[in-house]
């Protein structure tokens, strides 16, 4: 109540001394014919500012006051609390308003109640209210109508270094524009600023700590990974009466020259890149709001871009700027260490440094309620896809399916799959930038194909895109190298066995480029031995993150080349059905954890394990369960995507679809069928475990396997008279996994907008609920929990994926240092791939 009995009296002081004013400068006209405006508008350009009287009284004891007389412009009032003197700059702002309105006003009253004096807009010449006749007084009105460009220019100049509220609503105006042009259309999707606009919890964190006085913060992350977005949301969420953001699209170094040119196209205010400093440096020295500039270029090798990074956060420049710079992961610590490496930098003893990378859980949620504002969604199951947590990707999903004219709620796939490549290819076909990672991608197939590598390697080239650096030297040019090093595309370190890798930023791009690389290869082999070709495609599945889809494009990449796929090679995949065996004691299970690396656990005969981290021994408690060894699973895996497509083959000169086929077998697996990789998301699902050992997803999850997002494709593209052969098919398999993946389908299609296609699934489902609650009631239970890991497994003779149960403290032990490692099968020109305990 104290805050608001003080506000209401600070109003009232206000107006009273806007009306004692009016009576002492104008004292001839009638009180009644004048009018005042606390708020009005100028126009600076293309910037429309308006200057807010009542919140600058109350903030800074002094406003700026509009006064009409027969509703035309009057004069500029500048009003100043009693205690504050009046000074030669109040004068200057007051004729900048007067000169910058529609029509210009022409006197300005410069009061504090005490002290008045009143200027003639048009001259700046001191005007005494008792001297001049009616006559004068007209010539004054007639004269406000002119006004020089260079007064205009003049008058920009002075309210742009003195009033708060004119510099912040600029610099908006001038953001907002930079950031128009770099916002995505329907005719350049690629822009960074697409439809779907996503709040990012780095933007939240860089705002904080200029909050907290920090004067510098780099936005670090991979490419793509939306740090140009996080600059943007960090000058949109600056509260005007605190800070002011400019977004510079630019090169550090640049950023002056930059300044200039936002200013002469947003204000119509030509200055120089020596004024544009000028301005920044008047700006940070002052009581003003916090000026922000969001740069969003540096590269560290260009000196000039250091150095200018280092003069705007040095004392040169008031405490009154903040700078925040987005800057790839790769090349962060060439920024914040010395050239020698020994020490900080300036700019590394000065900045705080702030994270993004794929979207956390909350920024997922944000992005799917982001999409419904669109009229689009995620397929229920998506929030355990961990393709879509990827800010290009599901950006790039968004802005394809907003290009499509369309009546209905736009849904996008829960398992992307071959849509990531698609999109890869779609949106990065720079001829140089393929070139490059194509040498990348047959480099990480040289090192996949070595079985001199280390098995730490083996496991760890399964979750991450990286190749040694001798390898990828021997495929590249050092120029090549180096630019791909400062684009921030590749980031050094030093992997198993002291060995030197690069990690490989935007993986997307070089599993399509391995796709490539892999169907030439494919091509040399298919046509001698089929069936070799087969066991071939899946040992390179098996050693890739995004292994399947990276198969199957190849099979895709082989046939658009104007080949056939023999139906030898396709049924040897087919065959190549997933067994499960049970762990035994003596063997040696290998592991690799991200920010763990490799671990070991050694199965006993009382049902514990010994897993050995860094040379110490840790006592493992079994929960109960068996563990289980799957073998084989990658031809199902590249079959799952594969059958996303209409497969068509000649047997006995008639075509016959091979798809359905597919989708009934290995929709007849026994396990979770997604692609191990360090996988959290994955480890949620919620799962049923039948009798006979075998587990398959819960309803309640969504579509999350491949081989059920390629079911609902088929059932919701195919007529009524096939998709009716396919259920009478499926039920006679007698297959609870196969009949819970199509149950789950039916349920999506259930919910189609297509009223006879939701009618038949809903009608369907209902068979297919029946069939597997009949079969859950004795075999199965719902199990919601994470309690797998994916091990490496040496018994003497080959390696093998392993799902591990085991208990919660396990489970706090492994979650706590990182997610789980992958299968790692032998893969070369002469090995089958298909491996036994």
């Amino acid at each position: 109540m104290r805050g608001k009995a003080a506000k209401s009296q600070t109003e009232s002081d206000l107006e009273s001394g806007i009306t004692a004013a009016i009576s002492t400068a104008f004292p001839r006209l009638r009180s009644a014919d004048i009018k005042h405006q606390i708020e009005f508008t100028i126009r600076l350009g293309h910037a429309e500012i308006t200057a807010n009287g009542r919140e600058s009284w109350i903030r800074r004891g002094r406003a700026d006051i509009l006064l009409t007389h027969l509703d035309k412009p009057l004069a500029i009032l500048e009003l100043k609390r009693p205690a504050l003197p009046l000074q030669a700059d109040d004068d200057d702002q007051g004729i900048s308003y007067a000169r910058l309105l529609p029509t210009m006003a022409p006197f300005v009253v410069v009061t504090n109640g005490k002290s008045t004096r009143i200027i003639e807009t048009f001259s700046g010449k001191t005007w005494t209210p008792e001297t001049p006749d009616q006559r004068a007084f007209e010539a004054l009105i007639t004269a406000a109508t002119k006004v020089a460009a260079a007064d205009r220019h003049a008058a920009i100049a002075t309210l742009m270094g003195s009033d708060p509220q004119v510099w912040t609503s600029a610099v908006i105006t001038a953001s907002q524009g930079a950031i128009a042009e770099l916002t995505a259309t329907a005719d350049c999707p690629l822009r960074p600023f697409g439809p779907l606009k996503v709040p990012r919890l780095a933007a939240r964190e860089a705002v904080s700590k200029f909050a907290a006085e920090g004067r510098l913060v780099l936005v670090s992350g991979p490419p793509l990974s939306g740090k140009t977005n996080v600059l943007e949301q960090v000058v949109r969420m600056l509260n005007p009466q605190v800070a002011g953001g400019l977004f510079l699209e630019c090169a550090a170094h640049d950023v002056f020259q930059m300044i200039a040119d936002l200013l002469a196209d947003a204000l119509d205010w030509p200055v120089n890149p020596e004024a544009a400093r000028n301005w920044v440096s008047s700006i940070s020295q002052s009581n003003s709001p916090l000026l922000v500039l969001a740069i969003d270029k540096l590269d560290p090798e260009n000196g000039e871009d250091v150095r200018m990074i280092e003069d705007l956060t040095s004392s040169t420049f008031g405490a009154g700027l903040r700078v925040i710079v987005g800057l790839d992961e790769g090349v962060m610590g060439q920024v914040l260490r010395s050239p020698d490496g020994r020490r900080e930098s300036p700019i590394g003893r000065r900045a705080e440094v702030v994270e993004v990378s794929d979207f956390a859980e909350l920024e997922f949620r944000w992005a799917v309620k982001t999409l419904a504002v669109l009229s689009m969604g995620i397929m229920h199951g998506g929030q355990h896809s961990p393709d879509l947590r990827r800010p290009w990707l599901l950006q790039a999903m968004a802005a394809r399916l907003s290009g499509i004219k369309r009546e209905e709620f736009g849904v996008l796939p829960s398992v992307p799959g071959l849509e990531v490549l698609a999109q890869a290819r779609a949106h990065f076909d720079d001829p140089e930038l393929r070139r490059r990672y194509g040498a990348l991608a047959r480099a990480m197939a040289a090192d996949a194909q070595d079985q001199s590598k280390p098995d730490g390697m083996a496991l760890q080239l399964t979750n991450h895109f990286f190749v040694r650096r001798a390898t990828m030297e021997a495929m590249l040019q050092s120029t090549d190298v180096d630019w791909l090093l400062r684009q921030g595309y590749l980031t050094p370190s030093i992997g198993e066995e002291n060995t030197p890798i690069v990690t490989v930023a935007f993986p997307e791009l070089l599993a399509s480029e391995l796709s490539r690389h892999l169907a030439v290869e494919l091509r040399a082999i298919v046509d001698n031995d089929p069936k070799l070709a087969a066991k071939w495609l899946v040992g390179a599945a098996s050693n890739f993150v995004l292994g399947d889809v990276i198969a199957a494009q190849t099979v895709l990449d082989f046939v658009a080349g104007n080949e056939h796929v023999p139906w030898t090679f396709l049924d040897t995949l087919l065959e190549m059905r997933p067994k499960r065996e049970v762990v035994k004691v003596g063997q040696v299970l290998m592991g690799w954890v991200e920010g763990l690396g490799s671990y070991k656990i050694r199965p006993q005969k009382d049902g514990t394990a010994i897993l050995t981290v860094d040379g110490e021994d840790h006592l493992v408690e079994e929960a109960g369960h068996e563990s289980g060894i799957y073998d084989n699973i990658h031809g199902w895996l590249i079959l799952a995507q594969l059958a996303s497509c209409q497969l068509v083959v000649e047997c006995d000169g008639s075509p016959v679809r091979l798809d359905p086929q597919i989708l009934l077998k290995v929709g007849t697996a026994d396990f979770v069928l997604r692609q191990p990789r360090n996988d959290l998301l994955m480890d949620g699902l919620p799962t049923h475990n039948t009798e006979d050992g075998g587990q398959f997803v819960c309803h309640m999850a969504g579509i999350t396997e491949g081989i059920t997002q390629s079911m609902l494709k088929y059932l919701s593209t195919e007529c009524c008279e096939d998709k009716e052969a396919f259920i009478n098919a499926a039920m006679k398999l007698d297959s609870i996994h196969l009949t819970a993946r199509l149950g789950i389908a039916l349920r999506m299609l259930a919910s189609s907008a297509n009223v006879e296609t939701a009618s038949w699934a809903e009608d369907t489902v209902a068979l297919s609920r029946r069939a597997t609650s009949s079969r859950l009631s004795t075999t199965g239970r719902l199990r919601g929990c994470a309690t797998r890991t994916n091990l490496r497994a040496r018994s003497g003779r080959s390696s093998v994926w392993v799902k591990k149960n085991r208990s919660a403290d396990t489970m706090a032990f492994m979650v706590g240092v990182g997610m789980p490692a992958a299968f790692c099968a032998i893969w070369n020109w002469r090995t089958s791939s298909t491996v036994a305990v």
